[in-house]
């Protein structure tokens, strides 16, 4: 009963703590939702990645499919219990720097000037808009659009491109609202004084 009582004043009531040591219950489920992360984030990359690979298939003309991973991985997050808030974030900040990405391309600004140019774009825009957290995906995004290969038409590799973050940033956010909604995550809340008290105990 004094252990079920101590599970349960850490929110760890289906953890088995055999040595009654509050440390060592917060080390075990630490390492527990450490591997619940890790097994969550893996099958929301791999599930985008064939996902991904599934819908190139249909909108082949439409998307550059090697992008679309890369804003796919740009917005999942390894996290438990923000990993929404924050796919949501970076998903916002990918829009951004696709149109920023957009009005420079329009610029006819050639690399890598276009580049120098566009990413502090984007990232006040970011700043401006409170998506500092999507910091990373505004400028991959950026780079998606900017970077088209040579002896291509510009516009369209840019729109192919843009299409391709933003398909990929929905899809990471999509599979990030479906796998959090299916697995319930808490963050790690322990009291300093009630772990000091079951130790001494």
């Amino acid at each position: 009963m004094a252990q079920d009582s101590r599970a349960q004043a850490f929110g760890l009531a289906d953890l088995v703590i055999s040595t009654g040591r509050a440390g060592e219950g917060r080390r075990a489920t630490m390492i527990s939702l450490r591997n619940k992360n890790l097994l969550v984030y893996s099958a929301k990359c791999s599930s985008g990645i064939l996902l991904c690979s599934l819908l190139s298939k249909f909108l082949g003309h439409w998307i550059d499919y090697p992008w679309s991973l890369v804003s796919l991985v740009m917005v999942l997050s390894p996290g438990g219990h923000d990993a929404l808030d924050l796919a949501r974030t970076r998903i916002k900040a990918n829009l951004v720097g696709a149109a920023v990405g957009i009005v420079v391309l329009a610029l006819l600004i050639p690399a890598p000037w276009s580049l120098a140019m566009a990413a502090p774009l984007a990232l006040y825009v970011c700043d401006r808009l409170g998506l500092n957290a999507g910091a990373r995906a505004t400028l991959a995004a950026v780079i998606i659009i900017l970077l088209h290969p040579e002896g291509t038409h510009p516009w369209d590799a840019a729109l192919n491109r843009a299409l391709a973050a933003v398909v990929g940033g929905l899809l990471g956010w999509g599979l990030t609202y479906v796998f959090h909604a299916a697995v319930h995550f808490e963050p790690l809340a322990v009291n300093p004084g009630t772990v000091r008290r079951n130790e001494e105990g």
